[in-house]
């Protein structure tokens, strides 16, 4: 039997790449976003609304959009966006305009991380992890960026143009991650303040201090090149825990007991990796194992004679934990069971609450990939340094919405079967849908059956309204929705 094929017709057909949308913006309004760059300075007399290119932005960046150009052009083709936008017309120089701004984006962070420690979920409790490090943003043939330095990348043993970030970012025990702070680093200029790494990431700490409204005993996790006693001894004066790994040449010290006396031996970590030798038959059938050592001291002063000799070393006690199978040694290529010392000011954590500590500065790691990868940290190549800063603070608010969406989603279903970061940013709001408007005052949006396994977040999180409202009435301070009538 044999069917007749018609000749085909063509129409304009309603579909969206984006049909996240709503959902994006309903995580926007449940941390009052709009009103905190209200708040910060960032007002428009006149166009569109300052908050709303902020929005786009952010869609922009989940749609993987690489400049201003190409976030109106996505904006263009999109039937969900232009109808929340009203039909709005945004062109590349009010968005260009908007990026080049000099608006106050550090106020903006303050706020939005104080926000954050006002809602009963994201908020920093006793124990959650504050992850500090580095990474350089690579721009080969961008060079007359600003911040933009000649500086050696030990990931590829190379000199490299690049643009070296400080991040601080948040870790919870319940899973939940969110980037907190950024800081560029600048080399020193004639009549300017030099300020380095680790200073930059000692003011921010304090930042994070000042925005927390009671009193939290965090944990910071570092990297060992961050191991440096005054940055350290800062941390604690902010009542602030650390932890990070022991370099190979890291000078301890043992107390041992010797004729009855208190004695304090100076010792390596290679030597406690000697004692720890023996399991690693034992440790190779176990992926995470870790051996505490008693006694350990770390030297944080000297007191001298008046002859400017050594007379005794000031030392302070620490945790010390022997571990293998680091997810940071593994990335590097080391060899499976390779020993690392972790330490720890807090000498109340066992051992394996010092390990979980430090492996959850890993977190930050991912961060940087993910932000690279699939959210366009390379991409900017502007020589305003407004724009740079606006461009990050996009960035990082784009990361703060993915990140809860994903620890919602895995809340619901129990971990059993987690979402990753790109499946959010691919499958949850860049998803591709069917619009349909049923009446002038009614949209119908279709997905595919491939998100039905979203069903649950997007019955919680889908929003009865498309419109860009600046305060919607329909949310409360903690973006629980309020029931309608009809």
């Amino acid at each position: 039997m044999m069917s007749t094929l018609n000749k085909p017709k063509f129409k304009k057909l309603a579909y969206s790449s984006f049909g996240g949308a709503p959902l994006v913006k309903s995580l926007w309004d449940r941390f009052d976003l709009s009103l905190l760059m209200a708040q910060s300075g960032m007002h428009k007399k006149s166009g569109v609304p300052t908050w709303q290119l902020a929005f786009l932005l952010v869609i922009g960046l989940l749609a993987q959009c690489s400049s201003c150009s190409k976030t109106v052009e996505f904006y263009s083709k999109e039937r969900l966006l232009q109808a929340m936008f009203s039909q709005k017309r945004v062109t590349q120089s009010v968005l260009s305009r908007f990026m080049v701004s000099a608006f106050h984006w550090d106020l903006f962070h303050l706020k939005r991380v104080r926000q954050f420690q006002l809602d009963e979920e994201t908020k920093l409790v006793d124990g959650d992890v504050v992850a500090l490090d580095d990474t350089l943003v690579v721009h080969e043939h961008a060079t007359k960026m600003p911040f933009l330095y000649r500086l050696f990348d030990h990931c590829t043993n190379t000199y490299v143009k690049a643009m070296n970030l400080v991040v601080i970012h948040a870790r919870k025990a319940n899973g939940l991650q969110y980037p907190l702070f950024y800081s560029i680093w600048n080399k020193e200029k004639e009549n300017e303040i030099h300020l380095t790494k680790l200073d930059l990431a000692l003011q921010m700490l304090q930042a994070l201090k000042e925005q927390l409204p009671r009193p939290v005993r965090l944990c910071v996790a570092m990297d060992s090149w961050y191991f440096v006693k005054s940055l350290y001894l800062e941390i604690e004066k902010l009542e602030f825990d650390w932890v990070t790994k022991a370099r190979k040449n890291t000078l301890l010290y043992r107390k041992v007991m010797i004729r009855g006396k208190e004695r304090f031996v100076e010792i390596l970590p290679e030597a406690l990796f000697k004692e720890a030798k023996p399991l690693f038959a034992f440790w190779r059938r176990k992926k995470s194992v870790c051996m505490a050592f008693k006694d350990i001291y770390i030297k944080i002063d000297e007191i001298h004679n008046g002859q400017g000799y050594l007379k005794k070393p000031i030392l302070k006690p620490v945790s010390a934990v022997v571990t293998a199978n680091l997810q940071e040694d593994l990335e590097q290529g080391n060899a499976k069971g390779t020993f690392a010392l972790l330490l720890s000011n807090n000498t109340d954590l066992t051992a394996v609450e010092v390990v979980q500590n430090y492996k959850r500065r890993w977190s930050i790691e991912v961060f940087f990939r993910n932000a690279k990868q699939e959210l366009g940290l390379n991409n900017c190549h502007s020589t305003n340094e407004n724009h740079i800063h606006a461009h990050l603070s996009i960035l990082f608010t784009a990361e703060v919405l993915v990140r809860f969406a994903q620890w919602k989603y895995n809340q619901k279903t129990d971990r059993k079967e987690e979402i990753t970061h790109g499946q959010v940013v691919d499958l949850l709001f860049h998803i591709r849908c069917e619009v349909h408007a049923k009446s002038k005052d009614s949209i119908q949006v279709y997905f595919d059956t491939t998100a039905k396994p979203f069903a649950t977040f997007f019955r919680e999180f889908w929003p009865p309204q498309l419109r860009m409202a600046w305060f919607d009435m329909d949310y409360n301070r903690n973006g629980n929705m309020i029931p309608q009538s009809g």
